[in-house]
């Protein structure tokens, strides 16, 4: 007999995540999709490639949960505000917004059409 409960066993057991409802999916990807959405645009950076300042803010309004704005007044910069920080980051990392590589902007990846593919080796 295990020592784990009933509920526990189903969780280690079953290979096959519970169903998530549409509107919790929906919840999760809301910042990014916004985001990617801002980018096609052009998103100003700060110097050093952060979001500017206007663009936290506006996340912030978007998300108050994010930021105590209360109580710290308006953020001023990407890195007090932890998940756009880290979200921008994700994106960053996964190469879904990029740098225009003559200004401080940044776009979606693939926003440029004058951008060539080749096609992968499978050597």
């Amino acid at each position: 007999m295990s020592s784990l409960s009933r509920p526990t066993q189903r969780l280690v057991v079953s290979p096959y995540p519970s169903p998530v409802a549409a509107e919790a999916a929906r919840a999760a990807v809301a910042p990014a999709l916004w985001l990617l959405e801002r980018a096609h645009d052009g998103i100003a950076l700060t110097q050093t490639g952060a979001l500017d300042r206007a663009l936290v803010r506006e996340a912030v309004e978007r998300w108050p949960t994010w930021w105590d704005t209360g109580l710290f007044g308006p953020p001023n910069r990407e890195d007090e505000v932890t998940p756009l920080h880290e979200l921008h980051g994700l994106l960053r990392d996964l190469r879904l917004v990029r740098r225009k590589a003559a200004g401080s902007s940044q776009r979606p990846a693939g926003a440029d059409s004058t951008e060539t593919r080749r096609p992968c080796s499978t050597r």
